[in-house]
């Protein structure tokens, strides 16, 4: 089709840009498209979707206004027909979620009163506290992974001459301390079915340099063990006896003093009269040389039966029998020579409490020793109670003591343990005399007592009995008697010599052993309390919220039938765009409508571009 020549080319040439405007106008109306054919009419419920999709087709204003209002009015007709609809889906899901959490309060408090009535935190207690094989407990008692310290003190004589002589009171000076690890492992296990278990302890002991004050072949001059406690025991014997004996100790010219190093007076010395000893009474004296730690040490094949916890989950750890035995032969009556019920300072009782008395017994002690309550404390973030002996436990002036005497008493701060030690007049102390008698500390001089330094402490973790930090301190001394007619002894008549003291030392647990008993004590118990409180608040507000929450629409009244029925004018009816059911068809046909409509203006730019060439 031939385009009409320009409006510029026309008879009226006075007004050019209306002349432009009305054929431009003219060409407009002729591109419009034709009205669809109408099809079957029906009242269409459209989505918001298509909706959004017709709204953003160019049109007029006049025709976009027009559909505006008949979106608006349709979308009024649909909140009000569905609204019902609406509100019962809602209460459905409501309903479905108040049985959810109803449930879910429910299993919250069934599980919260499971933990409660079961107690698993003291199940697995009990199963970490009791000595059963392959257990956590009965790895740390059969070989403790702890690091245990002798450290050993040695009283040095200074004045030798001077005393022998008589002109001065023994001085001493101590050496030391000479170091040692104590490994204890307790080896020939036997589970005897009953509770308790048997074993046959070792504790061997491993120089460490690194800690020493000087060294193990250190000279020292002590007093010789083996002639004053030969010339004791001969004490009241005959005279032809003890004529003899001065004879042999003329001829091994044994001296009262003698000079040594450290390390033999420790763990053995030779000497001829223990030599001598020992071929004639080998029954008596069934070693060749002498040696106090050594001596202290011997522990043997010494058997020791104790409870597994089994039975009673407090005894766990706590001896029964001594070399099967349920008291110590060296004592004759209760309590004194009670075993029972005693402790050897690696594992305290369980469950202690504050104003419970606790007894050490280890065999160099030679006896048990009460432990009473100080005080509260933490030790590596672990409750614990300091312990400490009891006060007056070496005082044999009292009236619980006084089973440890025998034929007499000695003084207060001493225990009489000769019975203990091949029947050498040994004694034992605290360290210096503390808490001893004046008479003691004022016989030799170099006795300074110091309560941070010479008294005892026990850190024990009270709900298993575990020590967290110790020192046992306790001192060695020789209480000889008269002596009379033994010859180079006179000087040491009715006196008491001390001769070196120790102290069995545990700083801390190891770092690794610490936290996994830190884990046992202190966190699963909070975990426990906490699950506990943590499900029954939630199982309480659950069903709490399920019952009494404000129901959805409960403000918003329900509209009746009659408000629903919408009656359409016929005449708006068919003046309103019908639109097919086919979302798909009807999309396309607004897209193809509105590519037109860009085509048609595309083209119209162009030709007034052009020119009247075009």
């Amino acid at each position: 089709m031939r385009l009409p020549l320009w409006p510029w080319s026309s008879s009226s040439p006075a007004d050019p840009l209306g002349t432009v405007w009305r054929w431009a106008s003219s060409r407009r109306q002729q591109q419009q498209p034709q009205q669809t054919p109408a099809g079957p009419r029906r009242r269409s419920s459209l989505s918001i979707r298509r909706a959004s999709l017709v709204s953003r087709v160019p049109e007029d204003e006049r025709e976009q206004e027009r559909r505006r209002a008949d979106r608006r009015r349709r979308s009024e007709q649909l909140e009000k027909g569905d609204f019902e609809a609406v509100i019962a889906d809602a209460i459905r899901k409501r309903r479905r979620v108040n049985i959810y959490l109803l449930l879910a309060g429910v299993i919250s408090l069934a599980f919260s009163a499971l933990i409660w009535g079961v107690q698993p935190y003291e199940i697995i207690f009990r199963m970490k506290a009791t000595l059963r094989e392959g257990g956590e407990s009965f790895g740390i008692w059969r070989k403790p992974p702890v690091d245990l310290y002798l450290r050993v003190f040695l009283f040095n004589v200074t004045n030798k001459d001077e005393f022998l002589s008589g002109k001065e009171k023994l001085r001493v000076q101590e050496v030391g301390p000479y170091v040692y690890r104590e490994v204890i492992e307790h080896t020939a296990i036997k589970f005897n079915g009953n509770g308790t278990i048997t074993s046959i302890p070792r504790h061997p002991l491993i120089l460490v340099p690194e800690m020493t004050n000087g060294s193990p072949s250190d000279i020292v001059h002590v007093p010789n063990i083996a002639l004053l406690s030969m010339a004791n025991i001969l004490e009241g014997s005959s005279y032809f006896t003890r004529a003899g004996f001065n004879l042999i100790v003329r001829q091994t010219d044994s001296e009262p003093i003698e000079e040594m190093t450290a390390e033999e007076f420790m763990f053995g010395y030779e000497d001829p009269l223990v030599g001598l000893g020992n071929t004639l009474l080998p029954s008596w004296i069934h070693f060749d040389k002498l040696g106090l730690i050594d001596r202290m040490y011997d522990f043997g094949d010494d058997t020791v039966t104790t409870f597994t916890g089994e039975t009673d989950l407090k005894t766990a750890g706590l001896i029964e029998r001594y070399n099967g035995l349920t008291h110590m032969p060296q004592w004759k009556s209760e309590p004194c020579n009670t075993v029972t019920y005693t402790h050897d300072g690696s594992k305290y009782p369980n469950f202690v409490s504050r104003n419970e008395t606790m007894t050490l017994y280890r065999k160099p002690l030679c006896r048990g020793v009460q432990q009473e309550y100080v005080e509260d404390a933490v030790v590596d973030g672990m409750k614990a109670y300091l312990f400490r002996f009891k006060e007056g436990a070496l005082n044999n002036s009292r009236e619980e003591n006084q089973c440890y005497c025998k034929s007499t008493c000695l003084p207060p701060g001493l225990v009489d343990a000769e019975s203990c030690y091949y029947g050498f007049p040994i004694a034992l102390s605290y360290p210096h005399f503390y808490q001893g008698d004046e008479s003691l500390i004022g016989a030799v001089q170099g006795m300074k007592p110091v309560e941070e330094e010479h008294a005892s402490y026990f850190y024990i973790q009270p709900d298993v009995g575990l020590p967290l930090r110790m020192a046992a301190r306790s001192q060695i001394n020789m209480a000889v008697r008269g002596m009379n007619g033994i010859r180079r002894v006179e000087r040491f008549r009715n006196m008491v010599i001390p001769l070196l003291w120790t102290e069995l030392r545990m700083d801390g647990l190891p770092p690794t052993l610490a936290a996994r008993f830190y884990l046992l004590l202190h966190v699963l118990p909070v975990v426990q309390t906490a699950s506990i409180a943590l499900l029954l608040v939630c199982g309480i507000f659950s069903i709490g919220f399920a019952f009494f929450r404000k129901p959805m629409f409960a403000d918003v009244p329900i509209m009746h039938e009659e408000e629903k029925k919408v009656e359409l004018d016929p005449e708006e009816d068919d003046e309103r765009e019908l639109v097919d059911e086919d979302e798909e068809k009807y999309s396309s046909l607004l897209m193809e409508d509105m590519a037109k409509e860009r085509k048609a203006s595309v083209q119209w730019t162009r030709r007034l571009s052009l020119g009247p060439s075009a």
